[in-house]
């Protein structure tokens, strides 16, 4: 049975993504091998590693699970962090 949770980014979407990021992603929290070899991410967690458990830090790139339940929890986080970035001193 497919797993319908995973849907690789396309290559020009992270072309895309890597200019708006000046060039680079530091980290993709929700990857794998397979999906790092178009993203390129510096740093990625993979479903053993578990990115909801870690920092995010730099300039974060993710393409989340779409099942109903792991796409909430991952909206959830990434609001919480981009609500603690976008209200930090500058």
């Amino acid at each position: 049975m497919p797993n319908f949770d995973e849907w690789y980014t396309p290559s020009h979407v992270a072309e895309a993504v890597r200019e708006t990021l000046d060039g680079r992603i530091d980290l993709d929290p929700a990857s794998c091998e397979e999906a790092n070899q178009i993203i390129r991410a510096t740093k990625i967690f993979t479903k053993a590693t578990d990115g909801m458990k870690h920092r995010w830090e730099g300039n974060v790139f993710f393409n989340p699970p779409y099942s109903q339940l792991e796409i909430n929890q991952w909206a959830f986080k990434f609001r919480n962090k981009y609500r603690l970035w976008k209200d930090a001193p500058t």
